[in-house]
């Protein structure tokens, strides 16, 4: 058996504590068909687990047939590559190409067929979007470590319009307090200051005292002191159990 404990930020582990109410709020909202909020912003200290709560939610919906997610960068184009993830999507792509969507960048060539050609990649996602929404497709972008930039400013500007227009897309984000709330301070942004926001604290020092004994093979009391060095910090409580399975550790000494 492989470690079942993983020290790469992000990646959902084999022995992931599900922080349940978190993420059944989120998916209920975004799964009702009138969800009461279109944005979740995922906050709390470097560690915490910010990146993998969004990413576990992220695969709940990328199981789900009428839903495609697409994760981008915060210091990307945004704009160029959700247009090309939305038209590459192995779900879609047909979609687009009977379409024939008139535009060309990052590789990407289309053709709007007896329409005015496409003049800026705003445009062309808000024709694809329109697509989806006849096929009732939702779509999920996620933006992990969001900072105060003039990339996620104007692409927050943005996406408030595709709201006002009813378009299906749902926005998930990460970012440290502080980040956060230098953006929400931009008074072009208000909505995003009245996006609920989902504050990671520590994981349960019980369920990391379960796991330790499960996958590590350790005793209750060998468990329990391993779990609260971790102080409940997501990335303290894999990184400590990778090392004990990697060096076949069973006991824990304190000096």
């Amino acid at each position: 058996m492989s470690n079942p404990f993983s020290t790469t930020f992000g990646i959902e582990p084999l022995n992931y504590i599900e922080r349940i109410t978190e993420t059944k709020k989120v998916i209920e909202d975004f799964s009702s068909d009138f969800p009461s909020n279109f944005v979740y912003l995922i906050t709390g200290l470097r560690g915490s687990g910010k990146t993998v709560l969004m990413t576990n939610i992220a695969n709940h919906f990328l199981s789900k047939e009428d839903w495609i997610v697409i994760n981008v960068g915060p210091k990307t184009n945004l704009f160029e590559n959700i247009a090309s993830e939305i038209y590459e999507n192995s779900k879609l792509k047909y979609k687009f190409l009977k379409a024939e969507l008139n535009f060309s960048f990052s590789g990407i060539s289309l053709t709007i067929k007896g329409d005015n050609p496409v003049s800026s990649v705003f445009v062309l996602i808000k024709k694809m979007l329109d697509i989806l929404n006849k096929k009732n497709i939702k779509v999920l972008i996620t933006i992990d470590e969001i900072h105060n930039s003039d990339e996620i400013k104007t692409f927050i500007e943005a996406y408030q319009t595709l709201i006002r227009d009813k378009y299906k897309i749902m926005l998930l984000m990460t970012g440290l307090y502080d980040n956060i709330y230098k953006l929400q301070e931009n008074k072009s942004l208000t909505f995003l200051y009245r996006a609920p926001k989902i504050m990671v604290g520590p994981l349960s020092i019980a369920s990391i005292s379960f796991n330790y004994q499960k996958y590590l093979n350790v005793n209750e009391n060998v468990a329990l002191q391993m779990a609260k060095l971790t102080k409940g910090y997501a990335y303290a409580y894999q990184v400590l159990g990778y090392l004990f399975y990697e060096n076949k550790i069973k006991n824990l000494t304190m000096n």
